[in-house]
């Protein structure tokens, strides 16, 4: 029997590993589909499926050319096992990653939209295993996107193997009954014909209309020349929290930081480095982070963050002018010294109104004994103040985060670089993770700042370390595997959900990570602060607010946390407001020449256009902070910055090309400039629908058109 469409072999071909068949597991699979197909589907399907072993062919075999021509199916369906991610394998080099080849280049393309207005890929995996991470970076790697699979995995303790018909529901981990998810996989194969056949193609129909290819977005008069291509939607990233299930009490969820009372809150500030030798400023600044980690994670405590403290390095400033600027009634000072193996640290709690010693103890222990030290002085520090300590929280506080000393060194010294984050800072912490994670391959915090680097390396378009699309596949893998190896760990969740915002544009998954990552830590001021942002991607900009308010009331003097509260509210229209914030960040950080360009932006709303022209020009380092004098005229400016990125476009992201021809009103331009911004899958493409100057684009179909691939809801004027 042929497909239903002329030009094709098959409408559904089975692709699978001949060890997965021994048992008869893909056999009975078989079967089970065709008859469930036969019940939901009125008219009959073919369907191939190839007994005959494949496994172990080389490049240098023969490849059999039957099977080659069958691939042109509708439907292609791998049977995704431990071992079927194999480049040995025939299953995997020349079924799975020849058909996604195929697959985009045929009328149809690979991905199709369904009569909900949903987008489903031609390959409909199924899954009979939980798979090993690089596995599953692999096959993500090949799509592009993340792996959506029907599942027909049994869970015990200890237990991965493929689910049989005769499994009880109760006995299952997962809770899934097989005649249920076949009936899932005959749903779906019904959805996909169902979209193909009323989408209409010129695959013996009439033409298929996919309203997010590349066509669509050309310019009038252009489409005739344009190479159809199917460019990747934000697919759900499944499994997320299936797979990071952790033990945690929700009666012990995170309290809202303005409901935890003013006597428990502390700041931790920079312990002093003994050893007067600058190379050691990276241990003494690790322990003062780490210390600020470990009290985090007491909910019951509200623990200002790091980019704060720091400020304080060396500062003349007394307690209490310290504590007023945080808003804080206790501080911890200590010091460190480190010699060899050995290593003292002296830590005091102060109330700073009053000078009062609450607390104070030294240890003299090995460096081995750290982690300990760290988990003391939290402990300490929460019976001081009187807070609640959890035993959930306590276990966080007592777990080691490295066995590996060497490995926790080599952390810290990347840390301490990516901090800096200028290029070569980048590339010496990626260096670093890498080497941490060598010395020690379980160290989930390694990961996640290797997932850390990877994004800003993506998302500053460092192409001299890697290219983006490639750096956040990198990201995306090692946040994947920080959750695997510590499946509480707030910072793992915050990571992972800024690449589900901005690469995978996954707002759904995204949401759920950070708050997941929040009820872990509250905190962990990064989290709120990217929640808030996600929030304000989505158009909730009341609930972006408070989550925004969370962050600076743990980071009050964070350049870049005050800098998103006040990109917020200009998101908002909230320009009087935002401007106060903008001003308040430069304040704090008159260095700081990006914040020049917010200030212009806000300049620009408002119509005072020669004051934004020197905003930018301050960003661009062209005059002094001070100097009034040379305005150029706006729109004279306006074009010599649009030559400067044009001129280097290798470093220039599309969308920020894009806001330029905004400016010189281009709208031609800048569109084509977003299709290219979302072909790349740029991070600063998830603010295109709240970001002022494209509304003269929101009535435009190509712009509304990006903004649903996206998985966005178009705004009307």
């Amino acid at each position: 029997m042929s497909s239903i469409f002329s030009d094709f072999e098959y409408d559904i071909f089975i692709s699978y590993r001949h060890n997965d068949n021994r048992s008869g597991w893909v056999t009975e699979f078989v079967n089970a589909l065709q008859e469930e197909l036969a019940a939901t589907i009125k008219e009959p399907l073919s369907l191939y499926f190839d007994k005959n072993p494949h496994d172990g062919l080389l490049e240098t075999h023969s490849v059999d050319k039957t099977v080659e021509g069958k691939l042109k199916c509708l439907i292609f369906i791998p049977i995704i096992s431990q071992t079927y991610c194999d480049p040995k394998s025939f299953a995997w080099r020349n079924e799975f990653c020849v058909f996604n080849k195929s697959a985009k280049e045929d009328p149809f393309g690979r991905d199709v939209k369904l009569g909900n207005g949903n987008i489903a890929s031609r390959i409909l995996p199924v899954k009979i295993h939980d798979l090993d991470i690089a596995d599953n970076a692999t096959i993500e790697k090949e799509i592009g996107c993340a792996l959506r699979a029907i599942e027909f995995i049994y869970r015990e303790a200890g237990v991965n193997r493929p689910l049989k018909l005769e499994d009880k529901k109760e006995d299952n981990l997962n809770k899934t009954v097989y005649r249920n998810q076949v009936n899932k996989v005959a749903n779906g194969i019904k959805e996909i014909i169902f979209s193909l056949k009323n989408s209409g193609s010129n695959v013996s129909q009439t033409t298929l209309k996919n309203p997010f290819s590349v066509a669509e977005f050309e310019p009038s008069g252009s489409r005739t020349k344009a190479k159809r291509k199917i460019l990747i939607p934000a697919v759900f990233f499944v499994a997320l929290l299936g797979l990071c299930i952790y033990a945690y009490d929700q009666t012990h969820a995170s309290k809202e930081i303005s409901t935890i009372p003013i006597n428990k809150s502390i700041a931790v500030l920079p312990f002093e480095n003994l050893n007067k030798d600058a190379d050691q400023d990276y241990f003494s600044d690790g322990i003062t982070l780490d210390i600020i980690a470990q009290l985090s994670k007491i909910n019951d405590l509200r623990v200002i963050s790091r980019a704060s403290v720091i400020r304080y390095k060396n500062s003349p400033k007394d307690f209490k002018e310290i504590a007023k600027e945080l808003n804080v009634t206790t501080l911890l000072q200590g010091v460190v010294r480190q010699s060899g193996n050995k290593v003292r640290i002296s830590a005091s709690l102060i109330n700073a109104s009053t000078g009062e010693q609450l607390w104070s103890e030294m240890y003299d222990r090995e460096l081995k004994d750290i982690f300990e030290i760290q988990s003391n002085v939290s402990k300490e520090i929460a019976s001081a103040l009187k807070a609640e300590l959890t035993p959930f929280q306590q276990a966080r506080l007592e777990k080691k985060p490295t066995v590996n000393i060497e490995a926790y060194k080599l952390y810290l010294q990347g840390k301490f670089h990516w901090g800096k984050l200028s290029n070569s800072e980048l590339a010496k912490a990626l260096e670093l993770f890498k080497q941490a994670i060598e010395m020690d391959p379980n160290f989930a915090l390694a990961y996640v700042g290797l997932a850390d680097t990877y994004s800003l390396i993506a998302f500053f378009h460092i192409t001299s370390i890697l290219p983006a699309r490639e750096a956040m596949l990198n990201a995306k893998e090692a946040a994947l595997k920080a959750i695997a190896l510590d499946n509480a760990l707030a910072e793992a969740y915050v990571s992972m959900g800024y690449i589900l915002r901005t690469y995978d544009w996954n707002w759904s998954a995204a949401e759920e990570s950070y708050k997941k990552a929040i009820a872990l830590n509250s905190n962990y001021a990064t989290g709120h602060d990217y929640y808030a942002l996600l929030l304000t991607c989505l158009g909730r900009f009341e609930e972006a607010k408070l989550e925004s308010q969370s962050a600076m009331n743990l980071d009050p003097l964070s350049t870049l946390t005050n800098l998103d509260g006040s990109r917020i509210l200009r998101y908002y229209g909230k320009l009087k407001e935002s401007m106060e914030i903008a001003q308040k960040t430069l304040e704090l950080n008159p260095n700081a020449k990006f914040i020049h360009r917010h200030i212009g932006l806000l300049m620009e709303l408002r119509g005072a256009k020669d004051s934004a022209v020197l905003e930018f020009l301050k960003e661009q380092g062209d005059i002094a902070p001070n100097e009034t004098n040379g305005v150029k005229e706006y729109n004279q400016f306006c074009q010599t910055d649009l030559n400067r990125l044009l001129m280097d476009s290798l470093n220039s992201s599309a969308e920020n090309i894009a806001q330029s021809y905004m400016r010189i009103g281009n709208h031609e331009k800048a569109i084509q400039y977003l299709q290219k911004s979302y072909k790349n899958r740029e991070g600063t493409l998830v603010y295109l629908n709240v970001e002022p100057l494209y509304r003269p684009l929101h009535r435009d179909k190509r712009f509304k058109n990006i903004v649903l691939a996206m998985g966005l809801r178009p705004k009307v004027n």
